[in-house]
């Protein structure tokens, strides 16, 4: 998925829609329904398996 603005991650471990265009959301829906991304909450998604969330989250907070 290509981005414009700087985000969050760099990579698909945390997506946040708010930094994303409309295009992107879409694209991350897709993404979502076929399973390759799993939401953490409404309007953050991540590619990452689940016992991941924990220690993403908490890197991004001390960001």
């Amino acid at each position: 998925m290509k981005r414009s603005r700087k985000n969050t991650t760099v990579d698909d471990s945390l997506i946040l829609y708010a930094e994303l265009n409309d295009a992107e959301i879409r694209a991350a829906q897709r993404h979502l329904k076929t399973g390759l991304f799993k939401r953490i909450v409404p309007g953050v998604l991540s590619a990452s398996p689940e016992k991941e969330w924990p220690a993403i989250i908490a890197l991004q907070r001390l960001i």
